[in-house]
């Protein structure tokens, strides 16, 4: 089911701030260096074909690179496992974007599309990045298809090189990679970023965050969350922060630890083995048991 954060996260993507930042940061290409930015534009396409329907994790922007259009086709990948066919979608995908395009002038080309795939799944990145590696070369090369697309990769990044970075993108894969706990402990280096980007971005990045302090909490504890602030400023960000780490987390962790611990003694582990694994005293143990 789609989250509110993952949609969120979409229109993140749809500021221009957020995707120069991508690129100026996580994208290791020459070219990237030279796209004009403040002259991007959002390509606003409704192009349907019968293999796909345009979905909206999928984000377009025309800029301009070396006095030419240069379309970027960012999709945006939330499946916590990896999609190997993804070579395969993305050709649907582009030749459906290139199909809504006007037809060229003759002695004119049709504009380059960049695709970049944004992951954010626990698992590492493992499909084929060139769908040229996925076809059986039984025919001359120059009839197997080929299209590569760059992957940005969010677990590749350490906490502290996504902290150094330093920009409002960085700041958005470190809320989703580290603890609780750990993020509390750099709420001041947090903010100093924030306060360094562009106003209307902030704003969609705060968003963003209190809805995924509010899925992050239902996950972790149902029904019983917390009520959480709904202001975007930095107290109640702050406040949210707080809520987040000793409210969610802690008890998200003991009910987890609690349920660990009563089936295991179900099982029929010793007591002094039970305590020994879940840190519960026996005197604990036995009054969750009489809880249960």
């Amino acid at each position: 089911m789609k989250r509110q954060s993952d949609t969120r996260y979409t229109q993140l993507f749809s500021n221009p701030v957020f995707v120069q930042r991508l690129f100026e940061n996580f994208v290791k290409e020459d070219f990237a260096r030279e796209l004009d930015f403040p002259d991007m534009a959002p390509y606003k396409t409704k192009f349907v074909t019968e293999a796909f329907s345009r979905r909206e994790s999928d984000v377009i922007w025309k800029v301009r690179f070396k006095g030419k259009d240069l379309y970027i086709f960012l999709l945006i990948e939330f499946q916590s496992t990896v999609d190997r066919r993804m070579p395969i979608r993305l050709l649907h995908y582009i030749s459906g974007l290139y199909d809504s395009l006007p037809s060229p002038r003759r002695g004119k080309k049709y504009p380059a599309v960049f695709p970049l795939v944004l992951y954010n799944g626990s698992e590492p990145w493992t499909a084929c990045i060139n769908i040229a590696e996925l076809i059986e070369p039984s025919i001359p090369p120059d009839y197997i298809h080929t299209l590569r697309y760059y992957v940005v990769e969010e677990r590749m990044f350490s906490a502290s090189t996504l902290l150094g970075m330093r920009n409002l993108v960085s700041l958005l894969f470190y809320a989703e990679t580290v603890s609780p706990a750990k993020l509390a402990l750099s709420l001041d280096t947090f903010f100093a970023i924030l306060d360094a980007e562009d106003t209307e971005a902030v704003q969609l990045f705060r968003r963003w965050l209190n809805d995924y302090f509010h899925q992050m909490a239902h996950d972790l504890v149902g029904e019983d969350l917390p009520e959480l602030q709904t202001g975007e400023d930095q107290a109640m960000l702050a406040e949210n922060f707080r809520i987040w780490r000793d409210e969610v987390f802690e008890n998200g962790k003991r009910t987890s630890t609690r349920k660990i611990a009563l089936k295991l003694i179900s099982q029929g582990m010793p007591l002094e083995s039970v305590a020994a694994t879940t840190e519960f005293s026996i005197d604990q143990l036995k009054a969750l048991l009489a809880e249960d």
